[in-house]
């Protein structure tokens, strides 16, 4: 019984863990996609095409 408490809690650290992973790498797509944005539009406007 202690060894399957020990599982479960294990499995759910886990599940917890890749969450934030997942939270995490969510932030930092969304931020290499503002930055992608930014720079198209300077690269546009230095171009004059804005």
């Amino acid at each position: 019984m202690a060894r399957q408490a020990a599982r479960v809690l294990k499995e759910a650290e886990e599940d917890e863990r890749n969450a934030a992973l997942e939270a995490a790498a969510a932030e930092v797509s969304r931020s290499t996609l503002d930055i992608l944005k930014a720079n198209s539009t300077d690269m546009e406007s230095a171009r004059g095409n804005n």
